[in-house]
């Protein structure tokens, strides 16, 4: 028996449940779209369980409609009632326990530029940039990301009018200061 994820199982379900067994639309309250909905329907397709018709449109095989029946509509539920309960389970951003794990993995770039950023003169786009070998959007990307973990990330214009960035340790993170 083949081994399928949540939504695959929903979706496959969903395709067996209909008379022309089309894939899409997806079942009511599934999120999936661009690239992760052509990965899902290219991973079904690889394992033969849907394939594209004549007419372009998504359908489920006969090996598809056999792996739903052979999962059990109980299963199915019970895979959706883990799902949701795990999504329950998960603690509020402010309910987060830092302890002492460490913001990022010792040696990333991302690790490597906060402590850039800690520098007492920080540093400006043109730098980070140029550390990293990143595009200018995708180290602006990862300042928003830090913020979004807690770290206060500061800009300051300098008297020749370049932007100058600096960050501070989130105030959770006990002994993470460098």
């Amino acid at each position: 028996m083949q081994k399928l994820n949540t939504r695959q199982i929903a979706v496959l379900d969903h395709a067996a449940r209909l008379s022309d067994g089309q894939l899409l639309p997806l079942p009511d309250g599934m999120q999936l779209k661009g690239g992760g909905l052509a990965a899902m329907l290219r991973a079904l397709e690889r394992r033969g369980l849907a394939e594209r018709s004549v007419d372009d449109a998504w359908v489920i095989t006969k090996t598809g409609r056999a792996a739903v029946a052979g999962q059990g509509r109980a299963e199915v539920d019970e895979s959706k009632d883990r799902n949701e309960a795990s999504q329950a389970a998960k603690p509020e951003p402010d309910e987060v326990d830092t302890g002492s794990t460490p913001l990022f993995r010792p040696g990333t770039r991302q690790a490597q530029l906060l402590d850039l950023l800690r520098r007492g003169e920080g540093a400006d786009i043109d730098e980070m940039v140029q550390f990293t070998g990143w595009q200018p959007h995708s180290v602006r990307a990862v300042l928003t990301g830090f913020r979004k973990r807690g770290i206060e990330v500061s800009r300051t214009k300098e008297g020749n009018g370049v932007s100058v960035y600096r960050a501070a340790p989130p105030a959770s993170a006990d002994g993470m200061a460098a």
